[in-house]
């Protein structure tokens, strides 16, 4: 699936960077043109491009024991740190483009004793790096908008416990998503979209103990949201937005963890229900550059906190330099043809690995201690 994907990414970055019959269509003032004319005038560019460097911080619950002798509770948190980028393109009308993320990650087991504190610890169980090849889709109309990406992420992971290195993991996942929006609420300086969002996961992983058999998993998740965007220009040059929203994910298991046969009384926690808020920022610096900046906050269930902040530069198509400073283009609003903001949607994504992974690291197949 790795190989296949890697090719059909290249495939696709070499279509947008030649000048085939799939021309850029600008559709936009300084370009002369329009999704009609299909061309673009000469020196106007269609190209996009974005990077942005981000981090992740996330944590829950997975396990308790309490049998009227001991309360413990078992539990992970795991930290990353990483960058993402993307090049699109407006090809027939519609923005197609493709983009890569890096990441570099550390996964703790907790341990905590209700009745001894003293024994409470944290101990590291995983180090190890991400790789996400996707490809991105969107489509605007007058009043509302479809968008999402298709993608591949392979991790690979250092397992350790008491005794130091235990052996590795290695991670595939697919990963399918899609949104659509309506701007219910399209004022000069204000825009309010309803939303709903769908991603599909289905994840490949194999542990590879030191001195044991290998063990082979898989799990496929759906994580579906509704939420409410809202979009203020507080400048002419400086626009404020945010995301609130409720968000279900389907699909854990209930396994009988390896754990659980020693206590032999134990509940298991995946969590499924998660708020979600976003917060977030952007400059137009010039016609073309903006930089933007979020925070992204996901909070659940058996105290499930996911807390993920990025900063981004992003040199716009030229169908979207109207956006900010030079407004006027879908009927009163100033918004104009809004920008994907993908550095958003892939940090959330990479936040949705993160726990599909640690559901699946919570099996019999990797016990938190």
């Amino acid at each position: 699936m790795k190989k296949l994907f890697q090719t059909l990414f290249a495939l696709l970055l070499t279509v947008l960077l030649s000048n085939t019959a799939l021309a850029a269509c600008c559709d936009d003032e300084s370009c002369g043109t329009s999704c009609s004319t299909n061309s673009c005038s000469r020196g106007c560019s269609a190209y996009g491009l974005w990077g942005s460097g981000f981090g992740n911080d996330l944590s829950f619950d997975v396990a308790e024991v309490d049998d009227g002798v001991d309360h413990l509770m078992f539990g992970y948190k795991s930290a990353s740190k990483g960058f993402s980028m993307g090049i699109e393109r407006d090809l027939k009308c519609v923005t197609v483009g493709v983009g890569y993320l890096y990441a570099d990650t550390v996964i703790d087991s907790t341990f905590t004793d209700f009745n001894d504190p003293s024994r409470n610890e944290t101990l590291r169980s995983y180090e190890g790096r991400s790789n996400m090849l996707f490809v991105t889709a969107e489509k605007e109309f007058r009043r509302w908008k479809l968008s999402g990406f298709v993608g591949y992420d392979w991790d690979y992971f250092n397992m350790f416990d008491f005794l130091g290195p235990s052996g590795i993991a290695r991670m595939g996942s697919f990963v399918l998503n899609g949104e659509a929006k309506v701007h219910a609420i399209d004022k000069s300086r204000f825009r309010l979209s309803p939303l709903v969002a769908m991603t599909l996961i289905n994840t490949d992983i194999d542990f590879d103990y030191i001195g044991l058999p290998k063990l082979q998993y898989q799990d496929s998740v759906t994580v579906c949201d509704a939420a409410v965007e809202m979009r203020y220009l507080a400048h002419r040059n400086f626009l404020l937005y945010s995301r609130t929203g409720y968000r279900y994910f389907t699909g854990a298991q209930d396994i009988d963890v390896a754990f659980a046969k020693i206590f032999g009384n134990v509940s298991i926690y995946q969590p499924q229900n998660i708020f979600r808020f976003d917060v977030g920022m952007e400059w137009q610096i010039t016609q073309r550059l903006a930089l933007e900046g979020g925070y992204l906050l996901r909070a659940g269930e058996y105290n499930y906190e996911s807390h993920s902040f990025y900063a981004s530069l992003v040199w716009k198509r030229p169908s979207q330099i109207n956006n900010l400073l030079r407004g006027q283009r879908s009927g009163s609003s100033r918004f104009g043809r809004s920008k994907t903001n993908w550095s958003d949607r892939v940090t959330d994504t990479f936040s949705n690995l993160g726990t599909n992974l640690l559901n699946i690291i919570n099996t019999g197949l990797a016990a938190p201690i």
